[in-house]
């Protein structure tokens, strides 16, 4: 079994503009700080799309 190559740690000036994508569009108070959200209300689900009719055989075109 080979082994997990483990991930360099990151500098903080790296950690801080990763944090700030991650931050990107929610909403912030007076001093910037992010508001937090109820997170299952406000991440979309993603849902199957609705069934395809069934295609009859031997009709062509009609």
């Amino acid at each position: 079994m080979p082994e997990k190559k483990r991930k360099p740690s990151i500098s903080p000036e790296a950690a801080k503009i990763l944090e700030q994508y991650r931050n990107a569009g929610k909403p912030r108070d007076a001093d910037g700080v992010v508001i937090p959200t109820d997170e299952a209300s406000s991440v979309p689900r993603p849902t199957a799309p609705p069934p395809s009719p069934m295609r009859r055989s031997g009709t062509r075109g009609k």
